[in-house]
């Protein structure tokens, strides 16, 4: 793959198509990434095969809208920052500030945008608060104990049961 000819990365992705946008899980690293329609539409076109002219182009034929290369350019360094190309992107990177300097306030329409969000570990993204731990409000708040540790209550923000 040429370095000027970007490659979306396929593998240990879950990809899911939501109106104009594109939710791509990334299995390895846990984090979820939001593509907004010109992200999304460069990201499909980065098949190894076309150079920022040809995505260029082939994104206004999808988009609609005239996109700038410039903004091609911060889709793609966007999309390897975010770990969705095969290949690091290398060169000068392209910031949003400088993008929005270059292009003005009509940038807002083709601004490609990549959101990223780390999926928190399973024990972390717990519902309820464990005993004895702080931060509830009300006994629902709280993980329930077994049976015979039963009430709950919620005391100067801390969960508490009965005496097991």
């Amino acid at each position: 793959m040429a370095p000027d000819r970007p490659r979306a990365r396929t593998e240990g992705l879950v990809i899911k198509t939501v109106a104009d946008e594109l939710l791509v899980y990334d299995l390895a690293a846990h984090r979820a990434h939001s593509l907004n329609k010109v992200a999304a539409v460069v990201w499909r076109l980065c098949d190894g095969t076309r150079d920022m002219t040809a995505i260029t182009a082939a994104v206004f034929e999808q988009v609609g809208e005239s996109v700038p290369v410039e903004a091609a350019r911060y889709a793609i360094h966007s999309l390897g920052r975010a770990g969705l190309l095969a290949a690091p992107i290398t060169g000068a990177t392209v910031t949003r500030r400088d993008l929005i300097s270059q292009l003005g306030t009509a940038a807002a329409v083709v601004l490609p945008l990549v959101t990223t969000v780390t999926a928190p570990p399973a024990a972390q993204a717990a519902s309820c608060i464990p005993l004895g731990q702080l931060g509830c409000t009300t006994p629902s708040d709280c993980c329930t104990p077994p049976p015979e540790c039963l009430p709950v209550s919620c005391v100067a923000t801390r969960c508490l049961s009965a005496p097991c």
